[in-house]
């Protein structure tokens, strides 16, 4: 299935949600996305930090000096998408994501994990924010909404990535193998020239031998 099917479909239902609520709405998730960015990436590196498992991906070194700053960058930019354009740009960001956590092997549960670390993690600063009961759980469902899309487009990358890689690591240890055994049936053939020559030799001169199977 072609990239191109899911992700305008992911286009489509992605402002299919926008359009549910307000421009006033989705710029206050806008905000409270670039207003928390630093304490949203630190809280999923720090839950991925201390994951048993994720932790074999990460490093404190890599989380400080690369890696928190572009996630600040995909929080901030996540939610401040709203025309087609944007939509666009946004899920062919997803999908490189996507592509680069299947070239690195990063299990999609890892990446699924982490996404809930940080749906809870926003749920708790509009729980704790200034918005009404009823505004926040508003803003609540829109960023899960939106966050649960981005891992929809990425899931789908990854998976189609580790199919095209797949295929292409069994097509190299295929080619390998027949190269293995052509290489070993043309030693075969040496030997027994030599062993064939070596045999005319002992027997005498002018004589013909057949090599031996």
């Amino acid at each position: 299935m072609p990239y191109n099917f899911s992700v305008t479909k992911a286009v489509d239902e992605w402002r299919a949600r926008l359009e549910k609520y307000s421009p006033e709405q989705q710029q206050q998730l806008v905000l409270l996305a670039e207003n928390n960015k630093v304490l949203l990436a630190d809280h999923f590196y720090q839950q991925m930090l201390n994951d048993p498992e994720a932790n074999t991906y990460l490093s404190h070194d890599e989380v400080k000096s690369r890696l928190s700053l572009s996630m600040q960058n995909w929080i901030a930019g996540l939610f401040a998408a709203t025309d087609s354009k944007e939509l666009e740009r946004l899920a062919a960001q997803q999908v490189k994501i996507g592509e680069v956590h299947a070239r690195i092997s990063i299990p999609v549960h890892l990446v699924l994990r982490g996404a809930r670390a940080l749906k809870n993690q926003l749920h708790l600063i509009l729980q704790q924010s200034d918005l009404s009961t009823e505004q926040a759980n508003q803003l609540d469902r829109l960023a899960a909404d939106i966050i649960d899309l981005a891992m929809e487009v990425m899931s789908f990358a990854f998976s189609s990535s580790h199919e095209r890689n797949s295929r292409a690591e069994e097509a190299y240890r295929l080619f390998a193998v027949s190269q293995n055994i052509a290489s070993e049936k043309d030693r075969q053939l040496l030997r027994r020239s030599d062993e064939a020559l070596y045999a005319a030799k002992h027997n005498g001169r002018n004589r013909v031998v057949v090599a031996g199977e």
